[in-house]
């Protein structure tokens, strides 16, 4: 799902997510959010994640003192150098990706919203600061909160992506899929979990304020199932840690999505059948998890013979299991 900030989706003005995340930025960095905006947030700069120093170090992606322009801060000696960018004022989901080399104060990030690249102007050109500040999601100094809901950070320390990986977020792969060595943080941000999970480092990130969103972003891919039997039924199972709560999927063949429900546990062992005959001939299809699994990298078991690759169960404990 995801999770809301401030008064009309949150709680109020001091909603955050303290990540435990707080190893020093890199030069190179990459960020990705899912974002609905209602506002620009308190103080017009509502933020979506930061580790900035003001002035100092560190960095701050936020809105730039207006509903229509969003910004990379760059902490820096002598004074914070200033990336701004054009968004729309819709209150939609949307996703941006920001990518930064500040090895030199002559770089500017390069910028996606929705996997298109956007004109990025600049002011500043101080020598970057970094330090070991632990990340915050949705709030920066209890002035800057985000006002909207936000869902699935992810943060990459000492890379850049390619076009390749930002147009793959873009259309809904999820951030685990997605240059997996090198990623340093990623937070689904369900709305049910307390505290938080960053799926990447098996830890949590405290919570103060904010609220279950009543909305979501589109369905992450996980993984690409090759062709399915026409006249099999086949069961989205759930099951380990994930027990305990509902997951949003959906199953899609040739593009046609068939929902799956929450699947909350149920006889027999948290399971909810799909049959594939009820959308679609053979065709390439895949599971898609709204929600982000919790607990940490699960694994994807091959228990039938829907053309799984038993070689990928390294990613969530979902399986594809044929029927009788």
């Amino acid at each position: 799902m995801s999770r809301g900030f401030y008064t009309t989706y949150g709680a109020g003005a001091s909603d955050v997510i303290n990540t435990k995340y707080n190893k020093t930025q890199s030069s190179k960095i990459s960020i990705f959010a899912w974002y609905y905006k209602n506002a620009s947030g308190d103080n017009a700069e509502g933020t979506i994640i930061h580790q900035l120093a003001n002035g100092v170090s560190g960095f701050n992606l936020s809105m730039n003192v207006s509903n229509s322009s969003m910004r990379l801060l760059q902490g820096a000696s002598g004074g914070n150098n200033t990336y701004t960018w054009t968004v729309d004022t819709n209150k939609v989901w949307e996703n941006v990706c920001v990518t930064y080399d500040s090895s030199s104060s002559a770089n500017k990030p390069t910028v996606y919203i929705n996997g298109s690249a956007v004109s990025v102007s600049a002011t500043g050109t101080n020598t970057p600061g970094y330090n070991t500040n632990t990340i915050q999601i949705g709030n920066f100094a209890n002035i800057e909160t985000w006002d909207g809901m936000l869902a699935h950070i992810a943060y990459w320390n000492g890379v850049l992506l390619s076009a390749q990986d930002i147009q793959a977020l873009a259309s809904g792969t999820c951030p685990v899929l997605v240059r997996p060595d090198d990623l340093s943080l990623y937070m689904p941000l369900d709305g049910v979990s307390k505290p938080e999970i960053d799926i990447v480092n098996g830890c949590s990130g405290t919570i103060t304020g904010t609220a279950f969103g009543v909305s979501e972003p589109p369905a992450q891919t996980i993984y690409e199932i090759p062709g399915f039997l026409e006249t099999t039924p086949y069961l989205l199972r759930i099951a380990g840690s994930l027990a305990a709560e509902p997951i949003n999927a959906t199953l899609a063949i040739a593009g046609l999505e068939k929902f799956a429900g929450y699947l909350a546990p149920t006889a027999p062992a948290n399971t909810a059948q799909i049959y594939a005959s009820e959308m679609s001939e053979v065709h390439p299809g895949r599971i898609s998890i709204a929600d982000a699994m919790r607990g940490g990298l699960l694994g994807l078991s091959d228990t039938a013979t829907a053309g799984l690759a038993a070689a990928d169960a390294a990613l969530y404990d979902v399986q594809i299991m044929e029927t009788v």
